[in-house]
């Protein structure tokens, strides 16, 4: 079950860095490009 947790938190590690690196370049998501993105 930790593994899995761990796993679960790197991954969301790696999104957000990527997210970071995108905005850095100016690419910016706005809530509607998300909802579509992730199905919210």
């Amino acid at each position: 079950m930790e593994e899995e947790k761990e796993m679960l938190f790197k991954q969301l590690q790696a999104e957000i860095n990527q997210s970071i690196l995108e905005i850095e370049q100016g690419i910016f998501y706005t809530k509607e490009d998300l909802v579509k993105r992730y199905g919210l």
